[in-house]
């Protein structure tokens, strides 16, 4: 017994023939490189946002684009969660519109049109008080709701009726039906004149026409200042600024209206750079 031991050990001990060397493990399979992760694009440029996002947290994404603006972001997020979007060079106020949903929120332009603030607000609404209504306080006391905001301006725009339009209008949109929105885009880029003026004249009939999308017009304009307007105005629609307030100001049904483009005409004609 004790021999068989011994055996067993010296043989343990004993060096291996090469030949019969275990061979060594195979190489491990070089570690694959990790996937790609999902695509993350913010960019933001002429007031448009390209805006290609998976799973990101809202309030991170709200920063990135405050961040990319240049704009001060206020505000919170009214219910956080994740989002999953992408598209591409889609004008700013919707685009914030289709990320917040019916979240309120305003943007505020400083001079040359710059994006200077976007500020979120607390819901779609504002809800009076409950103890201003258990206290008995007149119903004209009651808090109302603010003003509207650009998401529900842009949503009441979306719900209006198309508009009948013919002539050279209707040739340069192919049709003879045109949307608000594309009435709006029409009497601000258009560089016929012809085409713009009519462009002009079916937005302002809309306008008198539909009183939600009247409401909502003079509840938009009615927020800011002349010398803001103007700026805005300036901005989107260039050298045809103050030919544009000129035509609302004399076409326009609407006092409200008339009255406001009068003065936003008046700030465009004092700003006005001196011809060289």
């Amino acid at each position: 017994m004790l021999g068989l031991v011994v055996a067993a050990v010296v043989r343990a001990e004993a060096p291996l023939s090469p030949a019969v060397l275990p061979a060594p493990p195979p190489a491990a399979p070089a570690a694959s490189a990790p996937p790609a992760g999902p695509e993350h694009v913010i960019k933001y440029e002429a007031d448009k946002l390209t805006l290609h996002v998976t799973g990101r947290p809202l309030s991170d994404v709200l920063a990135e684009v405050a961040q990319h603006t240049g704009a001060e972001l206020r505000g919170g997020v009214r219910t956080p969660h994740d989002v999953t979007v992408a598209y591409d060079e889609v004008a700013l106020p919707e685009a914030l519109h289709r990320l917040l949903g019916d979240q309120n929120f305003t943007l505020t332009y400083g001079e040359g049109g710059k994006l200077r603030a976007i500020e979120l607000l607390g819901g779609p609404q504002s809800t009076p008080p409950p103890a201003a209504i258990a206290s008995g306080v007149p119903p004209a006391t009651v808090p109302m709701p603010g003003p509207v905001s650009p998401a529900t301006f842009f949503d009441v725009m979306r719900r209006s009726q198309p508009v009948p339009v013919s002539g050279k209008l209707a040739g340069s949109l192919g049709k003879t039906t045109a949307s608000f929105e594309e009435l709006l885009d029409a009497s601000l880029h258009q560089e016929d004149p012809t085409v713009r003026t009519e462009a002009i004249r079916a937005g302002l009939g809309a306008i008198d026409t539909q009183p939600e999308l009247r409401a909502a017009v003079l509840s938009s304009v009615g927020t800011m200042d002349d010398a803001t307007l103007g700026t805005l105005l300036r901005g989107m629609a260039g050298a045809q600024a103050e030919d544009l307030a000129q035509q609302i100001a004399t076409g326009a049904r609407a006092g409200e209206l008339r009255n406001k483009a009068a003065g936003v005409l008046q700030q465009l004609r004092s700003t006005a750079q001196p011809p060289d």
